[in-house]
């Protein structure tokens, strides 16, 4: 139990640093760059690219027999290939949600501590299953895949910024409205862009934003 208890604190202080730090070598090829990059062909389709292509990362490990222990080296990669698209999935929310790679790694690191726990919660003696009863196997699966499709189809993935301060006078001070077009044309139709002035006084977005809404 001391062991135990011992291991689980320094996991959660490890988190969020030594492995965040490691994990971000990763995340910032995986999520900071090629999430962003392949979003054009569709956000689902951008998971899934990048969730094949990091499960290829690992096929080394995995063909040496690391992990999923007692599975069929094919079996073994399809395993680990949908967790990384499922578990891709909240990664990847992370970094475009924040519009940082950085939540992205302190999650992926936290995740890799705590899979070091799991064989302490095995039998001494008694194999431990990763295809069955850990985070990256059929347990992970339902954990995660529930996560991914609440993620795809309620989470909002953009960061938004909408206006908030206003000051007096004919040409109001401060005006801020970023996170896309739809927040910039819901400004520019609202009551308080009339208070900003005349037309030559607002944002080139804003006023791009009027104009095509």
């Amino acid at each position: 139990m001391v062991i135990l208890a011992a291991s689980i604190a320094g996991t959660v202080i490890a988190s969020f640093n030594v492995n965040a730090l490691a994990a971000l070598g990763e995340e910032v090829g995986w999520r900071g760059y090629l999430i962003p990059a392949l979003l054009p062909l569709g956000r689902v389709r951008a998971i899934v690219l990048v969730g094949v292509i990091w499960a290829g990362w690992h096929a080394p490990i995995i063909l040496l027999g690391y992990d999923y222990h007692g599975q069929a080296r094919p079996v073994a990669m399809l395993l680990l290939a949908g967790f990384c698209i499922l578990f891709g999935t909240l990664l990847g929310w992370l970094r475009m949600r924040s519009d940082s790679a950085i939540p992205a790694a302190v999650a992926h690191g936290t995740f890799n501590g705590w899979m070091r726990l799991v064989p302490l919660l095995v039998a001494v003696g008694q194999p431990v299953h990763l295809g069955t009863a850990s985070p990256m196997g059929l347990l992970g699966y339902a954990a995660f895949g529930a996560l991914a499709v609440w993620l795809l189809t309620r989470a909002q993935w953009t960061k938004t910024s909408v206006p908030t301060k206003f000051t007096g006078g004919d040409h109001a001070g401060e005006r801020r409205a970023h996170s896309g077009d739809q927040a910039l044309a819901i400004y520019a139709r609202s009551p308080l862009a009339g208070r900003a002035g005349p037309s030559s006084q607002w944002h080139p977005a804003l006023a791009v934003a009027a104009s095509s809404s």
